[in-house]
């Protein structure tokens, strides 16, 4: 009996070392279709990654010419805001003088005929 059990004990062995071998087996099949399929990917990417680079760098270089733009427009502004913060000063200078200037004028003169028209009612 002791010859039957190594027999059995053998043979189960030798089913299970059958069986890993085959689970093996087909684990690196399948490890071998996914590297198959990632150096596919890879190669694609090799060959997709210098025009998409190409391609970002002509959009870079065109986003800065359109900054350079801006930076000027926005200096133009700039320049045209200055001048007419200064020509409304010197509009409100040559406007608001005179205008003070004939206000005072004009109550002096109210008041005077105001002064006169009293003295002559009396």
């Amino acid at each position: 009996m002791s010859t039957n059990i190594i027999y059995i004990i053998n043979f189960t062995l030798l089913f299970l070392a059958v069986v890993l071998t085959l689970f093996f087996v087909a684990v690196l099949a399948n490890l071998a279709k996914t590297l198959k399929s990632l150096n596919k990917l890879i190669a694609s990417l090799s060959e997709d990654i210098p025009e998409i680079i190409n391609h970002l760098d002509e959009t870079i270089k065109e986003v800065n010419k359109e900054l350079e733009q801006v930076g000027e427009i926005v200096s133009h502004v700039e320049k045209v805001s200055e001048k007419v913060t200064t020509i409304t000063h010197v509009i409100q200078e040559i406007i608001s003088s005179p205008l003070i200037k004939l206000a005072a004028f004009s109550a002096g003169t109210k008041r005077a005929v105001k002064t006169f028209t009293r003295k002559g009612r009396k």
